[in-house]
């Protein structure tokens, strides 16, 4: 109980220190463990909790209690699960948390700044990525239209050397044809002389 009455003093503590820059808390879930800062639209999420044991069943570093409530562990967290810490606060000897409460909403608001950052720099570069990725689009349309005009091309040349082909193929017949008829018409015409002469 003393626990979570300290961790709603130190919760409200920081809120007031970060809302003076222009940050708007917002705690959700049942025990109140899902913890957002917003900074000029860009959520920190933070866990305020006991610290995690260690292997050897306490932690070295935590606040002796004396009767009193147990340390305090706050994070930065970031993830879709929020597993990785970007920055922790623990409670130690002689400092707790309370005494780092400006120190962490500073942190809060520059971690802020910096997520905004990294998101302009993923969204610059994925644009870039895009703005790539369309011009190789339309380079390759224009390569696939060069390709499909030069097709074209060739088959109009084929279509055109075919006709002429066709046409060479038809005069040459045609000078066979005539040839042929002019051969007959001497050989009739060479019978008739030898019939009437005999």
């Amino acid at each position: 109980m003393l626990t979570e009455q300290r961790r709603l003093r130190l919760l409200n503590t920081l809120f007031l220190a970060v809302a003076r820059c222009g940050g708007k808390p917002e705690v959700r879930g049942n025990e109140a463990r899902e913890i957002t800062i917003t900074v000029h639209q860009t959520s920190v999420v933070l866990t305020l909790d006991r610290p995690k044991v260690t292997r050897r069943g306490a932690n070295q570093d935590a606040l002796p209690t004396g009767g009193k409530s147990d340390p305090l562990r706050l994070a930065i967290t970031e993830g879709d699960q929020r597993e990785a810490e970007r920055v922790a606060w623990q409670d130690a000897e002689g400092v707790p948390l309370e005494g780092v409460t400006a120190d962490i909403a500073v942190e809060i608001v520059a971690v802020a700044e910096l997520t905004y950052r990294e998101g302009c720099v993923r969204q610059f570069e994925w644009r870039l990525k895009r703005k790539a990725e369309r011009e190789e689009e339309i380079r390759q349309h224009q390569i696939e239209l060069e390709r499909q005009a030069r097709e074209r091309q060739q088959k109009l040349e084929q279509a055109r050397i075919d006709r002429l082909l066709e046409e060479a193929a038809t005069l040459r017949r045609a000078t066979d044809i005539r040839a042929y008829v002019h051969e007959v018409r001497r050989a009739a015409a060479g019978e008739r002389m030898v019939s009437s002469g005999a």
